[in-house]
């Protein structure tokens, strides 16, 4: 929908980077016609009254209200009024359990967290990278709060189970505990996230550890000692073994090429 801040911010607690942020307000009678992106775009609607497409979707959209745009689905506004948002985007899998829409609660935390991560994306302030993955955080903690209640079973199990993985990462958690804690058996557990990711639950533990030590590696000058350790591998060589494994590349040579990150 709109446009796109050249490069691309990384949050190191997450496998997903903002590409732009911003808000955007229209008169009446100013549309938006139809078009894709290459990521996610989340709008949330501070005011007005719109007609909405995503894909063969038709929504009726009011203030408070959330509407989610996979990648590379057509999407477009009807200004039936004047109106106003924010616009989010992420870089995240195009095929993420998300919902087209959420609603926002009484406390308006749908609009609080799209205004900080707007207001932040434009700062130039002091830990802006830990300050926007805090808040990305939230916002897809918000997002999966407000679709839970609808989910079946099996993707609800796998999003707790994801939510504990995305906390716990770096203190070696065992796929039996994470089970039992997000309520099921190892068994279940690993049948449903084969069925819904392609993956087993160990392959998703792997994946977030190694997002968060590259994301470390491209944009700290930490060692690599502290990065094993902040991401949960037993010692720098451990971490570097991974690393060449699933990149090819060594973590001196990822830094390397990283150099000119601004942060």
């Amino acid at each position: 929908m709109h446009q796109t801040r050249n490069g691309l911010h990384k949050t190191p607690n997450l496998l997903f980077n903002f590409t732009s942020a911003g808000e955007w307000t229209a008169r009446k009678g100013k549309h938006y016609p139809a078009h894709k992106h290459t990521y996610w775009e989340i709008v949330y609607y501070r005011s007005g009254n719109i007609g909405a497409t995503i894909g063969d979707g038709r929504y009726d959209v009011s203030p408070g209200m959330v509407l989610i745009t996979p990648p590379q689905t057509l999407h477009s506004e009807i200004a039936r009024t004047a109106y106003s948002n924010f616009y989010i985007g992420i870089d995240a899998p195009a095929g993420f359990p998300w919902p087209r829409v959420c609603h926002d609660g009484e406390a308006g935390e749908f609009q609080r967290i799209c205004g900080a991560i707007v207001k932040e994306w434009r700062a130039s302030e002091q830990q802006r990278a830990a300050m926007l993955s805090s808040l990305l955080n939230q916002l897809v903690i918000l997002i999966q709060r407000n679709t839970a209640a609808h989910l079946p079973p099996g993707e609800a199990l796998v999003r707790r189970a994801e939510q504990i993985i995305n906390q716990s990462f770096a203190s070696h958690p065992m796929i039996r505990d994470i089970a039992r804690e997000a309520g099921a058996s190892v068994s279940s557990l690993r049948a449903n996230f084969s069925r819904l990711r392609k993956c087993s639950p160990l392959d998703h533990l792997h994946a977030v550890r190694a997002g968060h030590a590259l994301s470390l590696l491209r944009t700290s000058t930490l060692t690599l000692d502290v990065i094993a350790e902040m991401c949960g591998y037993h010692s720098a060589s451990h971490l570097s073994r991974y690393v060449r494994k699933i990149t090819s590349r060594t973590p001196g040579a990822i830094r390397a090429a990283s150099q000119g990150y601004n942060g």
